[in-house]
């Protein structure tokens, strides 16, 4: 009796996942033929998304579940209180809660399907200094694509020669953390570009990327003067240049297609290209049966598994709404008549620290974006801002996806955490303010 009962909720909880996960994919479908013919409603794709959210709650880790509720009260309570000072707004447009960045960050996980890099890339010929850099190199650019699952595919498979060590770990989370600070397919640049739509794809990547070089420069210094003897032992992960086509080609369509079209949302359009140069790319690399049963397994295994930045960015979204909604019923205005620099890092610093105490940086943007909206921000500074604090934020926060994974993963705790990437987190703030001082004062 008790193995049928079992049966029965394992095939459950599967037929959960398989109709999330489709619910999922027709958000992503939806949202992406909504930017060549908007003759379908602009609120069908959030109707699926927290559809979505909703099959997929008990999924939720506690810690998960206190912060997503926590987030939906105040947003819920701010919505009262609007109400009750008789502010307008629309009952659907409730619904818009980061839609189009959900979109984005549900499309680029099909790239695993065609932008992994492959058993052949490991050659114990690749050993010491000039390990070390190919492995810090590799894994930040199959980061900036696939984003968190390249860690974990890089560390795997280093892994069959010798266990996790802290070396590598600090090495890979750093990689991992600092594409953030210029890749258009990281959902730092989703967010950046929603809560300041004016600022530029080309010029934020070209901001970002020195500091990608600072960070990844930082790292491979200290794990060499930290841990000499080790990096002489270590056996890398090489740049294999093949790797590089689909991120190439990703980048090259992304900004010769804002080019032609520059009212398309870049957020969408790099949802689109992933998802067609992924479709078509397994087609061509696979049987047409086994291409469709990777799509399709990744449609009810892998999307229904990203259910916790599902339900935090709607939550997020949600509260960023009701704020928005709040904030006109009030006369009263903000401390500050202009965006300075000074404003700029302090802005930065705050949402650093907030990270620390468990604030997700989606949560502080979320807000932040809409709050000095009066401010008329240099849209590529603001944008810079967030980036940064994404970038920093995600090392040092107990909450974020990549450590509260590598967490459970590693069995880590965050002292462990807080211990590796101190320094580092201090370094980048202060790289940060370097470069927005640059920006700010127009030299960038």
């Amino acid at each position: 009796m008790t193995n049928v009962f079992s049966d029965e909720i394992s095939v459950y909880n599967k037929l959960i996942n398989c109709v999330a996960g489709v619910f999922i994919l027709l958000m992503i479908l939806i949202s992406i033929g909504n930017l060549f013919n908007d003759t379908l409603a602009g609120y069908i794709p959030e109707i699926f998304a927290w559809g979505a959210a909703f099959l997929l709650l008990s999924r939720l880790s506690l810690l998960m579940a206190v912060q997503s509720s926590i987030l939906i009260v105040l947003s819920l309570a701010c919505l009262f209180i609007a109400y009750q000072r008789q502010a307008d707004f629309d009952l659907i447009a409730v619904l818009y809660s980061n839609i189009s960045f959900i979109t984005l960050l549900a499309s680029i996980s099909f790239l695993k399907l065609i932008a992994s890099p492959n058993d052949t890339s490991i050659n114990v010929k690749y050993h010491g200094k000039k390990a070390l850099i190919s492995t810090i190199i590799g894994a930040h650019l199959f980061s900036a694509v696939i984003n968190l699952s390249a860690i974990f595919l890089v560390a795997e498979r280093l892994k069959t020669s010798r266990a996790i060590s802290q070396t590598l770990l600090m090495l890979l989370t750093r990689a991992f953390s600092s594409a953030a600070f210029w890749s258009p397919f990281f959902a730092a640049m989703g967010i950046a570009l929603i809560y300041s739509p004016e600022a530029s794809l080309m010029v934020l990547m070209l901001q970002g990327m020195p500091l990608a070089i600072v960070a990844l420069g930082f790292t491979y210094w200290e794990i060499n003067s930290n841990n000499s003897e080790e990096v002489k032992l270590f056996i890398g992960y090489p740049l294999n240049i093949k790797a590089l086509f689909v991120p190439a080609v990703l980048v090259m369509g992304v900004l010769s297609l804002h080019h032609l079209k520059p009212t398309l949302p870049i957020v969408l359009i790099v949802a689109a290209l992933s998802i067609l140069l992924t479709v078509i790319l397994c087609f061509i690399k696979y049987p047409a049966k086994n291409a469709v049963t990777k799509l399709y397994k990744h449609t009810t295994q892998a999307l229904p598994n990203m259910s916790s930045e599902l339900i935090l960015f709607l939550s997020a979204g949600l509260l960023s709404f009701s704020v928005n909604t709040l904030l006109p019923t009030f006369d009263s205005s903000l401390p500050v008549n202009e965006f300075t620099y000074f404003f700029a890092v302090g802005l930065l610093f705050l949402m650093i620290i907030l990270s620390i105490f468990g604030v997700h940086p989606v949560v502080s943007i979320s807000i932040v974006g809409v709050w000095i909206t009066p401010l008329n921000a240099d849209p590529n500074a603001l944008g810079l801002v967030f980036l940064c604090a994404w970038g920093i934020g995600m090392i040092i926060s107990p909450l974020s996806g990549m450590n509260v994974t590598l967490a459970n993963h590693y069995a880590l705790t965050y002292q462990q955490i807080v211990k590796w990437h101190a320094k580092y987190a201090l370094l980048m703030f202060i790289a940060s303010s370097l470069l927005l001082l640059l920006v700010m004062k127009g030299q960038w």
